[in-house]
């Protein structure tokens, strides 16, 4: 079953690199701008598992991977894995650059908590924002955690929205889990 979910990253991190059919032949793949990995487990319906990992390239290409495992009677589906590759819209990529500039990604880094899910989930949410050059920033909101970090921040929380809104406009629902906050 591990194998399924690892095929799973690599073909994500495959179709990555890939070059778009548009993009001519000659020129350099996309470049990363974000790299999303979430973890978690949960549900008010039976137990599931999540495990997504959610790619966005300069060039608004966008590529996730959810493997899952319902766990829930009458139908204990095993493990499934989905893949997504498509090409966000230029407006909800603008929208996302301008959320991770206004709130300062390249500078977070650690880790912080939220307790407010809307369902009873436990889990890491870990975002990976890659800049120019050498520039990276890796940090990890955990989810109802046994011994949560200290809380996440404002700016923190607004990342994660504008990535879950962004992954939504691009058709990847269900990225991480909802949120209960003003």
């Amino acid at each position: 079953m591990i194998y399924f979910a690892r095929l799973g990253v690599l073909l994500a991190l495959m179709s990555l690199l890939a070059v778009p059919a548009a993009r001519a032949a000659n020129s350099l793949p996309p470049t990363a701008l974000l790299r999303i990995h979430s973890t978690f487990q949960g549900g008010s319906h039976g137990f599931t598992y999540y495990d997504q990992d959610f790619f966005v390239s300069r060039d608004r290409g966008v590529t996730a991977v959810l493997t899952q495992n319902y766990l829930a009677a009458p139908l204990p589906l095993g493990w499934t894995t989905s893949r997504i590759s498509t090409t966000a819209g230029a407006a909800s990529f603008q929208a996302l650059l301008q959320a991770l500039d206004e709130n300062h990604v390249g500078i977070q880094d650690g880790a912080c908590s939220v307790t407010n899910t809307i369902a009873p989930l436990s889990g890491t949410f870990e975002i990976s924002w890659y800049g120019k050059g050498a520039r990276r920033s890796t940090f990890s909101i955990d989810f109802n955690g046994f011994t949560p970090p200290p809380p996440c921040s404002t700016e923190t929380i607004s990342l994660y929205r504008a990535i879950q809104s962004f992954a939504y406009a691009a058709g990847v629902p269900g990225l991480g889990p909802g949120l209960n906050l003003p």
